[in-house]
């Protein structure tokens, strides 16, 4: 651009004195400045789009320069997919994959940002935190980048952000990681009556997790009961997005009330009491029976002591009898 600033110098020159190198300003200079810039910036059309600028628009990257207009383009638009976010839910405990896919990535690299407290997670396969559990994974000619987070936990929910840099500045892709945290619950408002002789029947629901647990364990108070009950003791499970586990007793006892325990990973436990109560019926049985005995025990003693006063009363009489003759 010297040479077009010594134009326009010499132009307010012109407006002076006329020098042997002066040109006037007339339609003429102006061709002779455009040439000046077209020395310059030099554009030539080759197959129709081919475009070509001078080091003044070039810049530095890697070992080489940037110097074709669609590589420009290239690095400037968003090197992601039309999505710009996504919403991932995990449940707690599993392991969570973020997947950025970045296209035409060349010598540039990506970065994992957690957003929550703007920590650098990784910057291409390096990490940046002592939490063993935040890892990234990349495999060679690969566009993915794909953050995993092992053993998820309540304090991982959030939002996470992958960077890239590009010509026009930064870009980015968002994850909002959604941490499920299943809830158990019995049906029931905490308490269970049953009679003895009857059927216990409870019913744990697992909901709010994304899978049905591969577990679910009933226990009587301390004691778990899903295997090795001598007892007609069984345990169903329908898996669903409201995964049911239904406990049945049969023939209940006494010794059966106490709380009762549904736990399944990654959720509290849920409890209910049971009350095992005697049968109405069960009253006028042997319990009747036996009033009946004592009763019948009681006539009998009475009808002794009016059969022994009957016989004293006959010898008194017959004694007295007898002493009058």
């Amino acid at each position: 651009m010297t040479g077009l600033m010594d134009v326009l110098v010499g132009q307010r020159h012109c407006a002076y004195s006329r020098g042997p190198w002066c040109i006037p300003f007339h339609p003429i200079s102006t061709v002779y400045i455009l040439l000046i810039i077209s020395n310059e910036c030099w554009l030539q059309h080759t197959s129709g789009r081919q475009i070509w600028f001078s080091n003044h628009f070039s810049r530095s990257h890697g070992h080489g320069r940037y110097t074709s207009f669609e590589e420009l383009q290239r690095l400037a638009e968003n090197p992601f997919e039309n999505n710009t976010s996504l919403n991932l839910t995990v449940p707690l405990g599993d392991t969570a994959f973020l997947r950025c896919k970045v296209r035409n990535l060349g010598e540039r690299s990506i970065s994992w940002y957690r957003r929550r407290d703007w920590h650098i997670l990784t910057t291409g396969k390096a990490t940046y935190t002592n939490d063993e559990r935040f890892h990234v994974l990349h495999t060679d000619g690969s566009d993915e980048w794909t953050l995993q987070i092992k053993f998820v936990q309540k304090r991982d929910n959030g939002t996470y952000e992958c960077q890239v840099s590009t010509g026009t500045g930064i870009v980015s892709f968002l994850v909002h990681l959604h941490i499920a945290v299943p809830e158990a619950f019995i049906l029931g408002n905490g308490e269970y009556h049953v009679e003895q002789g009857s059927n216990i029947n409870l019913v744990c629901i697992i909901e709010k997790s994304p899978k049905p647990p591969e577990y679910i364990f009933w226990y009587h108070n301390e004691r778990m009961i899903n295997y090795g009950s001598t007892r007609e003791v069984s345990v169903h499970t329908e898996p669903g997005s409201k995964t049911q586990s239904r406990l049945t007793i049969k023939n209940a006892r006494t010794l059966d009330s106490g709380n009762y325990t549904c736990k399944t990973a990654n959720a509290d436990p849920a409890s209910i009491f049971v009350y095992v109560s005697q049968a109405s019926g069960s009253f006028t049985g042997d319990k009747t029976a036996a009033i009946h005995r004592r009763l019948g025990d009681t006539s009998s003693s009475k009808q002794l002591n009016i059969t022994k006063f009957v016989y004293i009363f006959i010898i008194v009489f017959t004694s007295a009898q007898f002493l009058t003759i």
